[in-house]
């Protein structure tokens, strides 16, 4: 775990409060972590050298229980949202060390959480456990590239970035990761290993992307994307509910 916090600190935080623009923007940082539920550690916290403190002592904190990701994303979308109407560029660093564990606590069609129990078990309750947990899997899979999705369209794939990071066993699954990043036009996907010294090229090559990204101009976004990302706010508004002719 610390080497998980020193390294977005040393190597993409500090090169941005050594911006130029860093002392004219408003700049702001997030911080989720990912378990069972998404917790919130840092909300809009101001990109300033107090920031840094606050990091360091995160540091003694140890990674624990499992990592879901649908509630993280939901959880982003969430912190997000003020910026919705405002000409704002987003980067989301997504750090996982692992597969998404949702699975673990979904239940099959036939009301089974097929993945807590062994598969004489779930036999009486299901013809095909085989089936029901590549059902499940399948399930969760499509609902995390639906929320990358929908991200890029809440808040425009032009103004959208992310940047997945596999820092685990090599031998792991991180597919779901690499499908994250394909999922908008402005993604990435990094796959490190257990070196540190893998997870400081990635965050350095993160933050060189980040420092293009902030110093872009709002005219960076074409009169024609322009259009295209507004009508997909306000379809993909109204079919949440959101959008009123008369206003929000």
């Amino acid at each position: 775990t610390e080497a998980v916090y020193d390294c977005p600190i040393t190597e993409f935080l500090k090169p941005q409060l050594e911006l130029k623009v860093a002392q004219e923007s408003e700049a702001v940082v997030s911080l989720i972590q990912m378990s069972k539920k998404a917790h919130v550690v840092l909300e809009r916290t101001p990109l300033k050298d107090s920031l840094l403190g606050v990091l360091e002592k995160l540091k003694r904190t140890r990674a624990r229980s499992h990592g879901n990701y649908i509630p993280a994303l939901d959880k982003v979308l969430e912190v997000l949202s003020p910026d919705y109407h405002k000409p704002t560029r987003l980067y989301l660093v997504f750090l996982s060390d692992g597969a998404p564990s949702d699975h673990t606590f979904e239940e099959c069609v036939d009301g089974v959480k097929v993945w807590q129990v062994e598969e004489w078990e779930a036999s009486y309750h299901c013809d095909d456990v085989i089936a029901c947990r590549r059902a499940v899997k399948k399930y969760v899979e499509d609902e995390v590239l639906k929320r990358v999705r929908k991200l890029g369209d809440y808040f425009g794939r032009d103004r959208m970035m992310i940047g997945t990071v596999a820092f685990g066993p090599p031998n792991l699954n991180y597919r779901m990761l690499k499908q994250m990043a394909n999922e908008l036009p402005r993604g990435s996907f990094q796959k490190l290993g257990l070196q540190v010294g893998g997870l400081k090229t990635a965050l350095t090559s993160l933050t060189t992307s980040l420092t293009t990204l902030r110093t872009e101009g709002s005219s960076g976004l074409t009169d024609r994307n322009k259009k295209v990302d507004q009508k997909a706010k306000i379809d993909l508004a109204k079919s949440n509910g959101l959008f009123r002719e008369d206003g929000w």
